[in-house]
């Protein structure tokens, strides 16, 4: 969790391991900026599990939070293509 929190961080953010614990989207634990995260939020509203379970995929948040993201957002959209 150390390198991912590691990895993950940057100038405008900085992650501790604890803070990039995640149980998906609905679970009971989600990386500390995902409270944030636009796509989170939408999937959240629409009762969905994933983004790719939305009509809508995939959307210009998605597409702006794998942006965001880099390397991690490419990983991110693959495992939400798997699933749809």
């Amino acid at each position: 969790m150390a390198e991912v929190a590691k990895q993950w961080s940057s100038d405008e953010m900085s992650f501790t391991p604890e803070e990039v614990v995640c149980d998906g989207c609905q679970g009971p634990r989600v990386f500390k900026w995902a409270n944030e995260c636009p796509p989170r939020i939408c999937g959240v509203e629409k009762g969905h599990h994933t983004c790719a379970d939305c009509g809508e995929y995939s959307c210009e948040k998605l597409e702006s939070a794998w942006k965001v993201m880099g390397e991690n957002g490419e990983a991110a959209k693959k495992n939400l293509d798997g699933l749809r």
